[in-house]
Order: structure tokens, then sequence, then C-alpha cells
């Protein structure tokens, strides 16, 4: 189990550099970002193992979107930032835990 540890670490810094490059040019939501980064390692950990984590994505799924709930609210970002920091965070953990 550790190399997948190590993959993870290795993916969050990677997702970390991505968003201050993107920041720098553009506002895109690292809370999105980081909590669509969990959902992706749940799923590609339960995809790598053949688990079935039920309970484990029904609580990410509904935490992601009490966080972009809150991000609206609080009006910090829009829909389309919460929605490309999600995507970002997702893409990127779920390539390198899955695939490597």
């Amino acid at each position: 189990m550790f190399p997948v540890f190590k993959l993870f670490f290795v993916a969050s810094v990677l997702l970390m550099v991505l968003l201050l490059l993107i920041t720098f040019k553009w506002k895109i939501s690292l809370h999105a970002a980081a909590i669509g980064a969990l959902t992706a390692t749940i799923f590609a950990l339960a995809f790598r193992s053949g688990t079935n984590p039920l309970l484990s994505i029904l609580a990410v799924v509904l935490v992601s979107g009490a966080v972009a709930t809150s991000r609206l609210i609080l009006k910090k970002h829009d829909l389309l930032q919460i929605a490309a920091g999600y995507a970002l965070g997702f893409a990127v953990l779920y390539s390198v835990v899955y695939f490597v």
C-alpha cells in the first residue's frame, strides 16, 4: 500500500504546482480542487483494488456539494471557477493514482 501513498503525494504536489500556475492568470477554486482530488483518489483506489466503497464515495460526493455550495454562498467563486477546480483536481489525482 505504501507505493500508492507515494503516488498520492506526488500527484498532490503536481496539482498544487498546476493550481499555482493557473492562479497567476485566473482565479480557480482551490477548495474544489482539493475535494475533487480526494474523490478521485477514492475512485482510483477502488478501481485498482476491485472494491466497492459506496459509503465513502457517497460521503465525499456530499461533502463536495457542501464545499461548492459554501464557496458560492460566500461569493468567493463563480460556478465556472468551482467546476474547473474540481475537474482539475479530479483529473490529476485520478490519472496519476490509477494509471501509474
